[in-house]
């Protein structure tokens, strides 16, 4: 199987990101004006929220890293027993070299 390595990046803080949580907050405070009051205590501060996305970025960066490879991991052994007995480097060879699409990303 053929690999393009996948850039890791780490979640970004912008000023536009900012924006959107803060135009998404007074949105949420102007659906129902009666309880702005008690809708905005209950809302993070913007700095909260960035953080809470940041961890998240990172766990589901690591678990999609984690699922790749446990899918390669179970396809490994069907891969030695390639086709005539052939091993799984020479079949893996073989296979990139003749394939008639693009690297998995």
């Amino acid at each position: 199987m053929r690999f393009i390595r996948s850039a890791r990046h780490p979640f970004t803080d912008t000023a536009r990101k900012r924006a959107a949580l803060a135009r998404g907050q007074k949105a949420e405070r102007e659906t129902l004006p009666l309880f702005a009051a008690e809708i905005a205590a209950h809302q993070k501060s913007s700095d909260d929220v960035m953080q809470d996305r940041a961890n998240a970025w990172a766990a589901s960066e690591a678990r999609n890293r984690q699922r790749r490879a446990d899918q390669w991991r179970r396809a490994s052994p069907a891969a030695a027993q390639g086709p005539g007995g052939v091993g799984r480097r020479a079949l893996s060879r073989r296979s990139g070299l003749s394939a008639g699409f693009p690297a998995q990303t």
